[in-house]
C-alpha cells in the first residue's frame, strides 16, 4: 500500500496539468478543461495555483455564439504577461481551436524561442510586443497574416523564419527589432504594412520576391544598415518613405518601370542616403 501511495503520488495533480496546458496550448478554458484534463472547477484549481506564487494566472472574457447563434461570453485563461518560468525559454504554440489573442505573450521577458505550428491562420495585434529576450521565430504556412505590432519592440530578435502560404505583413509588425539581421519575405506576401521593418538598425538584407504588390509608408524606414534592395516586377506601389533614412543604402533596383513611386524618391524617400537607383526594363 505504502508503494501504491508513493505512485499515486507521483502523478500530477489538477494544478500542475492546468499550468501544463497553458504553457503547450497558451490558454485554457473550463470546457477544454473538463473534456482535455477532466478538471470541473478550473476556476478554484486557478485560484490555487495564483496562491502558490510561483505562477500568476488571469482571465479575459472572451465574446463568442453558441449554437443557436446566441451571442455567449466565456472566461478565457492566460499567464501574466511578465512572470519567470511561466513559458521557458522556448515556446511551440499548436493548434487545437485556440486562438492566440491580444496580449497573450506581451511584455514576457523569458521566452527566447518561438515556434508557430500548423494551423493558426493569423497573428494578432500586439501579442509577442516587447518580448525582449525574444531571439527566434518560425512561423507555420498556414498563418496567413501577422498583425499590427504583433513583434514590435523584440529588441533582441535577429531570426525570423517566414513560410509560403503568408499574404500580410501589417503595421509595424516587426518595428524597433533592432538585432534583425535579415528577412525573406516570402513570394506569397502581396503587402508590407506602414513601417513594418521601421528602425530595425542592423537589417543588413531584405530579400523580396515576385508576388509583392505593395510596399506601405515607411516600410523600412530608419533601416540604417541596409546596403542594397531590389524590387520585383510585381510591385505596384510603393509608399512614401519607404526606405527615408536608410541611410547606408547603396543601389535599389527597380525592376519594373511601371512601378508606382510615391513622391518620385525625392528627400522624403531617402533623407540623407544617396542611393544608386536603377531601372531595369
Amino acid at each position: 500500500m505504502k508503494e501504491q501511495r508513493t505512485e499515486k503520488d507521483k502523478r500530477p495533480t489538477q494544478c500542475t496539468r492546468v499550468v501544463q496546458y497553458i504553457k503547450e496550448f497558451g490558454s485554457i478554458t473550463q470546457i477544454e478543461a473538463l473534456e482535455d484534463l477532466g478538471i470541473m472547477r478550473l476556476a478554484s484549481r486557478i485560484s490555487e495555483i495564483n496562491k502558490s506564487k510561483e505562477y500568476k494566472i488571469i482571465r479575459k472574457d472572451v465574446s463568442a455564439k453558441n449554437r443557436w447563434g446566441e451571442p455567449v461570453t466565456y472566461g478565457r485563461y492566460f499567464f501574466a504577461p511578465i512572470q519567470e518560468n511561466n513559458m521557458g525559454s522556448k515556446v511551440t504554440l499548436k493548434y487545437e481551436n485556440n486562438p492566440i489573442l491580444s496580449d497573450s505573450f506581451k511584455e514576457n521577458q523569458y521566452i527566447e524561442e518561438l515556434i508557430i505550428e500548423d494551423g493558426y491562420t493569423e497573428i494578432v495585434k500586439d501579442v509577442f510586443y516587447n518580448c525582449s529576450n525574444l531571439k527566434k521565430v518560425t512561423i507555420s504556412g498556414t498563418v496567413m497574416k501577422i498583425g499590427d505590432m504583433a513583434f514590435a519592440w523584440c529588441e533582441n530578435l535577429t531570426k525570423v523564419t517566414l513560410q509560403e502560404g503568408l499574404e500580410e505583413i501589417n503595421d509595424g509588425a516587426f518595428a524597433y527589432c533592432k538585432n534583425l539581421l535579415e528577412i525573406e519575405i516570402p513570394k506569397s506576401v502581396k503587402k508590407i504594412g506602414n513601417r513594418a521593418f521601421t528602425c530595425c538598425k542592423n537589417l543588413t538584407k531584405v530579400t523580396l520576391q515576385e508576388g509583392l504588390e505593395e510596399i506601405e509608408e515607411g516600410a523600412f524606414r530608419s533601416c540604417t544598415n541596409l546596403l542594397e534592395i531590389e524590387i520585383p516586377k510585381s510591385v505596384k506601389k510603393i509608399g512614401d518613405s519607404a526606405f527615408y533614412r536608410c541611410t547606408n543604402l547603396q543601389t535599389i533596383t527597380i525592376n519594373n518601370t511601371k512601378t508606382f513611386v510615391k513622391n518620385n524618391w525625392n528627400k522624403k524617400w531617402l533623407g540623407k542616403s544617396e542611393a544608386n537607383i536603377i531601372y531595369t526594363k
